[in-house]
Order: C-alpha cells, then sequence, then structure tokens
C-alpha cells in the first residue's frame, strides 16, 4: 500500500511538469516480510541475538548447530562470515551472514537456496558466534524467518517523454528506481533520485531540446 501510495504521488507530480507522463505496469516474482523475525542462541548458553532476514529468504522455523562455511560476498562489496545451521543429520536447514565490521544491516540475498532461511547479524554478535567456535564449543541456534515469497507481485515505471521538435541527436532514457530494503523509508535507496527526475523534469519542460528525452 505504501509503495502504491508513492507511485500515485511520483506519477501526480510528474504530470503537472509533463501531461503525457503514464504509469507502466508490470509482474514480477516477489518477496513479501510479514513480520518481525526472530534468532536465539540456545547452546552454549541462551541468548536473543539481534538479527534481521535477507530480503528474498525462504520462510520458516530452524534449529539447529552453526558451522562455518567461507564468506558471503554481499553484491561484491561486502565479505560477511557465513555460517551453515545444520540439523541432526548434518543437513543444512538455513544460513547465518555475520558481519565483521559494522552494526547490523538488512540486505537483498544473492544466493543459490532462497527456499531456506537466510538471517544476519552485526558485528558484536559475529564476534560473538566466532569466538565460540574458535575455542571449541558447540554452538546451537533457533529462529523463525516470517517471510513468503510471492509469485505475481505488482510494480510501476513512472514514465514521461519529452520530445524534441526538431532533433538532431538520439533519443536517451534517463532513469532512477525505488525498490528499498523492508526495514528502511527507501530515502537513500533511491527516493532522492525520483526526486531528482522531477527536479530535472521541470528544467527539460522550458528547455528547446536537441534531442528527445524519457524519464523512468
Amino acid at each position: 500500500a505504501a509503495n502504491a501510495k508513492q507511485a500515485d504521488f511520483l506519477l501526480e507530480q510528474m504530470r503537472k511538469i509533463c501531461p503525457n507522463a503514464r504509469r507502466d505496469a508490470f509482474t514480477f516474482s516477489g518477496w513479501r516480510n510479514m513480520g518481525e523475525s526472530g534468532l536465539e542462541m540456545i547452546a552454549p548458553a541462551r541468548e536473543k541475538l539481534d538479527a534481521l532476514v535477507f530480503l528474498g529468504s525462504g520462510g520458516g522455523s530452524f534449529e539447529g548447530r552453526l558451522v562455518r562455511i567461507g564468506l558471503n560476498h554481499v553484491w561484491g562489496i561486502y565479505s560477511w562470515h557465513r555460517y551453515a545451521v545444520t540439523d541432526a543429520r548434518g543437513e543444512v536447514v538455513a544460513y547465518l551472514s555475520g558481519r565483521p565490521d559494522g552494526d547490523l544491516l538488512s540486505q537483498t540475498l544473492i544466493e543459490d537456496d532462497p527456499s531456506a532461511p537466510h538471517m544476519i547479524v552485526g558485528q558484536d554478535v559475529n564476534a560473538r558466534i566466532a569466538a565460540l567456535l574458535e575455542a571449541g564449543e558447540e554452538v546451537r541456534v533457533r529462529g523463525y524467518a516470517n517471510c513468503e515469497a510471492v509469485p505475481h507481485m505488482q510494480g510501476a515505471n513512472i514514465i514521461a517523454d519529452f520530445y524534441a521538435k526538431n532533433p538532431v541527436l538520439k533519443p536517451i532514457v534517463i532513469t532512477a528506481h525505488r525498490d528499498t530494503m523492508y526495514n528502511t523509508s527507501g530515502a537513500y535507496d533511491n527516493q532522492a533520485g525520483c526526486i531528482v527526475l522531477l527536479a530535472l523534469a521541470e528544467r527539460l519542460a522550458n528547455m528547446n531540446l536537441r534531442r528527445s528525452i524519457t524519464i523512468a
């Protein structure tokens, strides 16, 4: 509902500048966060752990032993410690990524197995887990990811065309996006870019263009 309201707002503002502005709806395979997820350590001591779920994670409950399995390279930007949660048979039932440097941060899942729950912890929790494992302790956790895949989610592009009367250059398209995380407002990623495009549209509407420009 919030996303629809923001799309309505952007369309309304763009139509004030460019009457041909329109909404282009599309369907995509999406994901929905349905509420708070949770994670707790149950051995060697009981402790509630601050955690978030990856956007795109599988949902459901899990319990098992933590095993360090390398690094999770998120977007090619971050290298986070990666753990598997394994059950009594040694099968992986969930994954945990720990930031080695930085507070708890939500991110998008880029993994081969999106059906399993994937959790995130910040540097403090990650450091405690790493220290326990290095000391030879068996670390067991229990958690749940309150989320689900949505096969037919609705999205929309807001499009406006600014035509050159006598174009001498090839047309171009200038874009911004808003695909924010479930626990943020999207002001940085990338609502600010959408507002920049509105400001650019105001300029373009009063210019004698040498090329046609589409804003989306």
